[in-house]
């Protein structure tokens, strides 16, 4: 019989994003790739798979983060839905080319585009608390914040 871990890292993971609001959830996910893709850069001689798995990685996050972009109770303006898509859009194209190629210095406008947004995402946090908006809830556990545990 094989004990493994017994799901109790799952347990943990579950427990680290306990009364996180989805923002500061989605930028801690952003933070954590954009440090993946920074170490497989620095060893991209020795360990090109894990370049393209940190590439896949920051594809899948994206997918993630803009799958909602079209719902109609997300809470954003037609402009930050907009400018959401228009990122991933590039986020994919330049996946495709560094993928595609040996060209690695690509990743740093990947990495620079996931702490600025990981940024702003903690600022309109900061932001809302001054200002006494509590829009951004603390969040326990749900579909959005199940697909970032885990894998991000």
């Amino acid at each position: 019989m094989p004990y493994g871990n017994m799901g109790y890292t799952n347990k943990y993971r579950e427990a680290g994003t306990y009364g996180q609001s989805q923002s500061e959830i989605e930028a801690g996910a952003l933070v954590r790739t954009a440090a993946k893709m920074n170490e497989a850069k620095k060893n991209y001689d020795n360990d090109k798979n894990a370049f393209y798995e940190a590439l896949t990685r920051n594809r899948k996050l994206w997918a993630i983060l803009v799958s909602n972009i079209n719902e109609p109770n997300n809470g954003m303006s037609h402009d930050l839905r907009q400018n959401l898509a228009n990122l991933a859009y590039f986020i994919f194209k330049q996946t495709i080319k560094l993928m595609a190629g040996n060209d690695i210095k690509g990743v740093d406008v990947l990495i620079e585009i996931n702490m600025n947004v990981a940024k702003g995402l903690t600022s309109d946090r900061l932001k809302n608390k001054q200002e006494g908006n509590t829009e951004d809830q603390p969040v326990s556990a749900g579909p959005a914040t199940e697909s970032f545990n885990g894998d991000f």
